[in-house]
């Protein structure tokens, strides 16, 4: 029996972990999964979707210990790591002091550096790995298959690939996970998209269908945000409207006349 480890990190206050054991881990009972997960209480700077004008206080949030007791439930999950985390003023101050990590790239900071943080937590056992942010949603069933290289999602590859998710053998994947946020720190952008190509320059990997995207809680079930998604998938569930016309607005998330072909 393969042994993977899901790891997932981000901001709390947008944590999402029912997808994924609806539509990974319950859908492949020959796996033994381990969970590890670190996410951030605080952050300094309003993500993309709110500068557009979105707000999260409409959405459901999800607290540690009722992520932990849904973890709990799932007979094939072997072992649970979760922790939140507030960066202090150590880190404040450090990135207060780098031109880079104003504005967005402060965000993208704690993000790298809670992947970094979260390795000591992975369990020797574990042979695969696979890595996501906190509001990973999950569209459909996906069965996990032990490839030689590391997958990432097959759209909206920026610059070639995307960073939102990603899985493989687990050396591989750790190597990336060590390396981001050193790489990102040194190079002269704030795309965590040109440091993740960077880093699998040389190396071999794959772009793969996976059906996954950010998503949000609500009180009738998960809503996508259609920018983040795959097209040909915007029609097939509900989503947070991202107009590019006027850009700042948002809509009346989870229209009516969308589609849910999965609940939580």
């Amino acid at each position: 029996m393969k042994n993977w480890s899901i790891v997932q990190t981000g901001l709390l206050k947008t944590l999402l972990v029912q997808s994924t054991i609806k539509n990974i881990v319950i859908v492949n009972p020959s796996l033994e999964f381990s969970y590890v997960g670190l996410f951030q209480e605080n952050k300094l700077k309003p993500r993309s979707l709110e500068l557009r004008g979105f707000s999260y206080n409409s959405y459901k949030n999800t607290t540690i210990d009722y992520a932990k007791s849904l973890l709990l439930s799932v007979k094939n999950i072997k072992e649970i790591y979760l922790q939140k985390i507030n960066f202090d003023e150590r880190y404040k101050n450090y990135v207060s002091q780098k031109d880079k990590l104003r504005d967005r790239g402060v965000n993208n900071f704690f993000q790298l550096l809670l992947i970094k943080k979260s390795i000591q937590y992975i369990p020797k056992s574990a042979q695969y790995i696979l890595r996501l942010r906190e509001d990973a949603g999950w569209y459909k069933p996906f069965t996990l298959i032990a490839k030689p290289a590391v997958s990432f999602k097959n759209c909206l590859s920026f610059w070639g690939i995307n960073d939102k998710v990603w899985y493989g053998p687990r050396n591989d994947v750790l190597n990336i996970m060590k390396n981001m946020l050193r790489s990102w720190l040194y190079m002269c952008t704030k795309s965590t998209e040109i440091t993740l190509l960077n880093l699998m320059r040389g190396n071999n990997y794959s772009l793969v269908d996976i059906p996954v995207s950010d998503a949000r809680i609500t009180h009738n079930g998960i809503c996508w945000v259609r920018n983040y998604m795959c097209k040909k998938n915007t029609k097939l569930v509900k989503c947070i409207e991202q107009s590019h016309s006027t850009r700042h607005k948002v809509s009346t998330p989870c229209k009516k006349n969308y589609k849910t072909v999965t609940s939580l």
